[in-house]
């Protein structure tokens, strides 16, 4: 319980005018912020003194009072940020920017031939595209024998069974055997993928969620691996850090608080702070 000074009473007038003139009476060392509730002081005039019996906050007042956040009064606090991590997959989230809430993303090398790959971006997953006689490359499949249009006349002895002089897994394969896939050929063959040969797959897309903060994240695409973002004022989200007095333009502005040598009309007055108002 706070202490109700009683004795001590001075008599204040205030001038009004015309000479006429109104006291009343007030207890000397009534002082907000002095740890006393005094008898002319109340939770609305001085809830430091007085917290006991404050009116409840009124969500839409446009102030963020102390029982009030984003997520049970929007209006006043502003919308809550998203953040991954929570265990749901949010509107805004994806599986590059959260991975944590909305799964690893499709990748190449994953064993699975998702929607966005194909046998030519990802050929481990998809399978090697099926050869095209006559475009003008001797790919898997094709040889000599089959497109020497794209891969040559055979030489002579071939196929014999012999892998002879002159012969090679690129003019012979039928006797020398099917070449291994070839890094920066310009395709992306049967046992490349975008880890061993990005210069022929591509660069593999960044997963959010392994625990690595990589060139293309940062803590606004995944916080999982990169941190939360340091507060920012004027975001219109009143995050972690931040408070009515530190940023009112993402919490809204603070409510008036008795005590603080500034006359706030018109929730204070001389009569509800005379401190402030005098």
């Amino acid at each position: 319980m706070r202490l109700r000074l009683l004795s001590s009473v001075a008599l204040v007038c205030v001038v009004l005018g015309a000479g006429a003139s109104s006291c009343s009476s007030v207890v000397q060392g009534d002082r907000c912020g002095d740890a006393i509730c005094s008898s002319t002081e109340t939770c609305d005039s001085c809830p430091m003194d007085c917290p006991d019996g404050c009116t409840a906050s009124v969500c839409g007042d446009s102030s963020c009072a102390v029982d009030e956040d984003c997520s049970t009064c929007e209006a006043d606090c502003g919308p809550c940020s998203e953040f991954c991590g929570d265990g749901v997959c949010q509107q805004g989230e994806t599986c590059v920017t959260c991975a944590t809430d909305c799964g690893q993303c499709a990748a190449c090398g994953d064993g699975v031939c998702a929607a966005t790959e194909s046998c030519t971006s990802c050929p481990t997953d998809c399978m090697a595209c099926p050869a095209v006689c006559g475009d003008g490359t001797c790919t898997t499949g094709e040889d000599c024998t089959t497109c020497a249009s794209d891969c040559g006349a055979c030489p002579a002895g071939c196929p014999d069974g012999s892998c002879g002089s002159g012969e090679t897994c690129g003019t012979c394969p039928m006797d020398c055997g099917t070449c291994p896939p070839a890094c920066g050929n310009g395709l992306c063959e049967l046992g490349e993928t975008c880890s061993s040969c990005p210069a022929d797959c591509g660069s593999c897309p960044m997963v959010c969620g392994n625990g690595v903060c990589e060139a293309a994240e940062s803590c606004a695409l995944c916080i999982a691996d990169c941190g939360a973002c340091p507060a920012s004022c004027g975001n219109a989200a009143c995050e972690s850090g931040e408070t009515c007095s530190t940023c009112p333009g993402d919490c809204g502005v603070c409510p008036p608080m008795c005590g603080n040598a500034a006359c706030e009309p018109p929730s204070e007055t001389c009569s509800s702070c005379a401190l402030d108002c005098g």
